[in-house]
């Protein structure tokens, strides 16, 4: 049978092996450990700032802040910001996460389905936290896309948006899926978008896209990116945004 004591003065309360002084919680066995197990999903905060995760991570995880001020675990140096699952939006807009201490963003899709058949994906970028989107003819694209039936596109101009995929024959009938790599937001360097991107055309032909989109402008650090098809909704899919440090 076990006996907890309590001992409580003007100062200090000691309940078990754990003692309370003032500000300070300690252990009173040589070399104990100190535990603070919350209830169910309960999780630790602390001094209302930062959330401690409720289960532990996995071997090579580090701790990071997320937007919100809770540590999450994340896997090397690529950072999990914010994850959007959509059904039938205008726009899909991401403006929160941004910071000089990311070297780039990675955009992540995965099953991003149109509403109407056959349309191209594409994005802009903001200066103002999402308040507008730049939309001026300042997206210089090197792009190649590629299909199973042999037919290629190619995309070599300057436009009012940057492209996710080519242009052509080879719209987005199936879901979307692949990666845009955003590099330059926080400085006043070069800023361009590294385009990798699968999916099928309305002829059930797998697709294939890989590209850079170049959209500097001098002096301009950016904290905004907006995805939308070039006609009708986004009518399903998930887009993560992750930062690399």
């Amino acid at each position: 049978m076990t006996t907890n004591s309590i001992n409580n003065t003007s100062s200090n309360l000691t309940v078990s092996n754990v003692n309370i002084t003032g500000s300070t919680i300690s252990t009173l066995s040589s070399n104990s450990d100190l535990t603070l197990s919350p209830n169910g999903s309960g999780k630790v905060s602390i001094g209302g700032d930062y959330t401690l995760p409720n289960a532990a991570g996995t071997i090579g995880q580090s701790l990071m802040t997320d937007s919100s001020n809770n540590l999450v675990y994340t896997s090397g140096n690529k950072y999990l910001i914010q994850s959007q699952t959509v059904s039938n939006v205008a726009t899909l807009d991401f403006v929160t996460g941004f910071s000089s201490s990311f070297t780039s963003y990675v955009f992540e899709f995965y099953a991003v389905f149109p509403e109407i058949n056959s349309q191209i994906l594409y994005f802009r970028v903001s200066s103002d936290g999402g308040a507008t989107y730049i939309n001026t003819s300042f997206y210089s694209h090197a792009i190649m896309g590629y299909n199973t039936a042999g037919n290629s596109i190619n995309i070599n101009n300057v436009f009012s948006q940057g492209y996710i995929i080519t242009s052509g024959n080879t719209n987005i009938y199936g879901g979307l899926y692949g990666t845009a790599q955003f590099y330059g937001f926080s400085n006043f360097n070069y800023k361009r978008a590294l385009v990798s991107t699968i999916w099928a055309d309305t002829g059930n032909n797998a697709c294939v896209c890989n590209g850079t989109v170049d959209f500097t402008i001098a002096a301009t650090i950016y904290n905004g990116v907006r995805f939308y098809f070039n006609s009708g909704n986004i009518s399903s899919g998930t887009i993560n945004m992750y930062g690399i440090t």
